[in-house]
């Protein structure tokens, strides 16, 4: 089984421009090839320099584990996964404790969506960290992991510097599994050896159709009354190329096949990349099969391109298309970042959009595309603030401009059926 890592690259950052050299006339929308280095937005650089490495092996707990207790952090704006990065900045001096408590006790921590959902969270270990201060004010920031769903039984405090830190009691790890194909039930075990059992995905979005030459891959079909195309529609390769086929375009020139290879690692990576609402991301968190969550995702992506449409959340004005999302980092279309005040967006960026009034100068400060700057968008019809624009004026650095939708304010346009 292969597992996805999270690595911290050293990386030789170019020297970003300063105002004084920024031409934003002359710069002009970039078509065609990435050439952006988009590993560097997947490491949060904004972060600051003198990260800590936490110390530990990769956590791992068997499913039904239970913990006893572990630290709390509230998050109602993004849903995590396991698998996903995870950036956390603070100043407020609560919520550094609840921090620091995290990395000195336990190097982990539990992210809670909301009150509501604390049937289904995420355990996440910290990867690295940096506490200092700066003009007076303590900043912790850090970078961490998802690992596993887990559900919290009960939430209680203790005090740490004489602060009430937010604890879970008698977290339990959730179970995730993968449900057999409905032909598995009918074949006698003896088959097994001659008859393709779990079906092969070639990753690069391709079925291996040469894998059993010998054997008819739904020959049990002939045998129900349940048409073949909607065994065809429930096979995991089928289901899984189809998904990479309608997010293919999303990367560029970026390859795909650093997609997980495990089917589970697959589901919770391809979920936390669509663009889509919070509530929607949660009740897929709440799938513990992982054929259900897929077949849920690729119904949404059907959906998202037959409206193929990006509207503002609170007048709903077209804003972009699905067609024009990209991929300006290595983890996906999508991403979550913090900004220093400590607010995390989840964000969804376009090669073009619509409907939109930008303003101020651009800004480099706490940019999470190193070299690019950014400036502020808002819905032309509401004045709702709904984004980011990022250009940059250097020349080796394609496209020029891009743009980065805040998922708190803008939604894909799909039917009225939840998930």
């Amino acid at each position: 089984m292969l597992k996805r890592k999270c690595y911290i690259y050293p990386v030789k950052m170019s020297t970003d421009v300063t105002d004084s050299e920024f031409d934003e006339d002359a710069i002009s929308q970039t078509e065609g090839e990435i050439t952006y280095d988009r590993h560097l937005p997947a490491m949060h650089l904004y972060l600051g320099n003198n990260f800590i490495d936490a110390f530990g092996s990769r956590l791992f707990y068997e499913y039904d584990s239970i913990l006893r207790e572990i630290p709390i952090v509230f998050e109602e704006n993004v849903v995590f996964w396991p698998g996903q990065t995870i950036p956390l900045f603070a100043t407020s001096p609560d919520t550094c404790k609840a921090l620091k408590y995290a990395i000195r006790q336990f190097i982990e921590m539990c992210l809670v969506y909301s009150v509501e959902n604390i049937s289904c969270s995420i355990i996440a270990q910290v990867l690295s960290y940096r506490i200092a201060n700066e003009d007076g004010v303590e900043i912790v920031a850090v970078r961490a992991i998802g690992r596993h769903r887990v559900h919290i039984d009960s939430i209680e405090t203790t005090i740490f510097e004489n602060t009430d830190i937010l604890m879970a009691r008698d977290a339990k790890i959730l179970i995730d599994y993968v449900s057999r194909n409905p032909l598995d039930y009918i074949r006698l075990p003896s088959l097994d050896r001659i008859f393709p059992g779990k079906s092969d995905v070639d990753w690069s979005g391709t079925s291996n159709t040469n894998t059993f030459p010998m054997v008819e891959k739904f020959y049990e079909s002939k045998f129900t009354t349940i048409p073949k195309w909607i065994l065809n529609r429930l096979d995991l390769s089928v289901l899984i190329n189809n998904i990479l086929e309608h997010t293919r375009d999303w990367y560029n020139t970026l390859p795909i096949t650093n997609s997980p290879m495990d089917v589970t690692d697959f589901s919770f990576w391809v979920a936390s990349i669509l663009p889509i609402e919070a509530f929607r991301k949660m009740n897929l968190l709440l799938v513990s099969d992982a054929r259900t969550r897929l077949e849920r995702v690729l119904a949404i992506l059907e959906k998202m391109y037959h409206y193929n449409e990006i509207a503002c959340g609170l007048c709903e004005i077209d804003i972009g298309k699905v067609d024009d999302i990209i991929s300006m980092s290595s983890n996906g279309p999508t991403g979550v970042y913090v900004n220093t005040a400590s607010f995390m967006h989840e964000i969804v960026t376009l090669k073009s959009v619509r409907n939109i009034e930008e303003s101020g100068r651009p800004k480099g400060s706490f940019s999470w595309f190193p070299n690019y700057k950014w400036k502020l968008l808002a819905c032309s019809n509401c004045g709702n603030h709904i984004g980011w624009k990022f250009i940059t004026s250097l020349t080796n650095i394609s496209p020029s401009v891009f743009y980065a939708l805040t998922l708190l304010k803008v939604r894909c346009v799909i039917d009225s059926s939840s998930y």
